[in-house]
C-alpha cells in the first residue's frame, strides 16, 4: 500500500532495561473485568475505536501512577513538529516487562477471545509505556505505525487511562474520520481503569491526545500482537 498521508507519532526510543515483572508486582491477581463480552466492550466508532470498562481497578491505577511519580527513569519528551513527525510534550517511562505484558493480556484473553478483530492476537508487546501529561502538555495529530516484535507483529494501540479527567479539563483522546481534523469520528475521555483499543498500522485513523488544560493525566500505552 502505498506512504500514509500525515505525520506519525514520534521518534522510536529504545526501552529501559528492567527485572521482568516490574509492574506485574503492582497488581491485583484477583481482580479482573467481568467476562461476559458484550458488556464490557464498546464500539466507538466502526469496529476501529473500542473500548472496555474497569479493565484496571482504581488501587492498580493508584499504584502505577505512584510508580511513575517516584521513578528517577522519568524523562521528558519533547518532539517538534517536523516534516516527519508531529508535535509532542510529555513525560515518559519506558520499560521492557514480558511478565507484565503477560499479565495484561491475560486479564483481556476472555473479552479479545470473542471479538472478530482481536479473537487471533497472540499476546502484548512488552515494549511498556507510561505517559504523564500535565497542564499544558499534548500529542498532536499523528498515525501508530505496526512494529515487528519478537512474537509477531503490532496491530491494535492499547491505551489504559490509570486516573479521571473531566472533559473541560482536556487530555481526550480524538480520532477523525479522514486525514484531516475537521469530521471527528469519536472523542474518548480519560476515565480510570478503561482501556482504549485502536487500530494502526494502513488501518490507523488519525487521532491525537488533546492538549491537558488543568490537572495531569496518566496513561500506560502496550500493543496487541498478532
Amino acid at each position: 500500500m502505498g506512504k500514509r498521508k500525515g505525520r506519525p507519532a514520534s521518534t522510536p526510543q529504545p526501552p529501559i532495561p528492567q527485572p521482568q515483572s516490574t509492574l506485574e508486582a503492582l497488581m491485583d491477581p484477583s481482580f479482573s473485568p467481568p467476562t461476559y463480552f458484550p458488556s464490557t466492550i464498546t464500539d466507538e466508532y466502526d469496529n476501529k475505536v473500542l473500548t472496555i470498562n474497569a479493565a484496571l481497578s482504581a488501587e492498580e491505577c493508584s499504584r502505577l501512577k505512584n510508580y511513575v511519580d517516584t521513578s528517577p527513569n522519568v524523562t521528558v519528551q519533547h518532539q517538534p513538529r517536523t516534516s516527519e513527525y508531529t508535535f509532542r510534550h510529555n513525560d515518559r517511562l519506558q520499560i521492557t516487562d514480558p511478565g507484565f505484558a503477560r499479565f495484561l493480556f491475560q486479564r483481556l484473553r476472555p473479552l479479545l477471545s470473542t471479538h472478530v478483530s482481536l479473537s487471533s492476537a497472540v499476546g502484548m508487546n512488552s515494549n511498556i509505556r507510561l505517559y504523564r501529561y500535565s497542564k499544558g502538555q499534548r500529542f498532536d495529530a499523528h498515525y501508530d505505525m505496526c512494529n515487528e516484535v519478537n512474537n509477531g507483529i503490532t496491530r491494535w494501540t492499547v491505551l489504559y487511562y490509570l486516573n479521571d479527567v473531566p472533559r473541560a479539563c482536556g487530555g481526550s483522546t480524538a480520532f477523525y474520520k479522514f486525514d484531516n481534523e475537521k469530521d471527528v469520528a469519536a472523542d474518548v475521555s480519560c476515565v480510570e481503569g478503561v482501556c482504549l483499543l485502536h487500530l494502526h498500522g494502513d488501518e490507523c485513523l488519525l487521532h491525537k491526545g488533546s492538549e491537558v488544560l488543568r490537572g495531569v493525566k496518566y496513561l500506560l500505552r502496550t500493543d496487541l500482537v498478532f
